[in-house]
């Protein structure tokens, strides 16, 4: 898929940040967290309605994840934890 396909199908990719990366390197995308390259990776904006002053607001992920990959890792953690304590 094209850059800019990519683009107009997945809006929460920054335009631009797609990057091509040798299959199998690990990608340092915060100060704790490595990822394994597949290929091409982006920076997602985060998506979470609810987002607290503290959110990172970006993210590093594998291009082939942007479809069920949204928001930054703090934001999934606190929906996580919503969710918990609802049920």
């Amino acid at each position: 898929m094209k850059e800019q396909e990519l683009y107009k199908k997945y809006a929460h990719i920054i335009p631009g940040s797609v990057e091509l990366v040798l299959k199998g390197t690990e990608v340092q995308t915060g100060k704790n967290q490595k990822i394994v390259s597949h290929g091409r990776i982006c920076v997602i904006r985060c998506e979470f309605e609810d987002t607290a002053p503290d959110c990172q607001k970006t993210r590093i992920i594998n291009t082939q994840d942007a479809r069920q990959t949204t928001k930054c890792e703090v934001c999934v953690r606190r929906e996580r934890n919503i969710r918990r304590r609802r049920s």
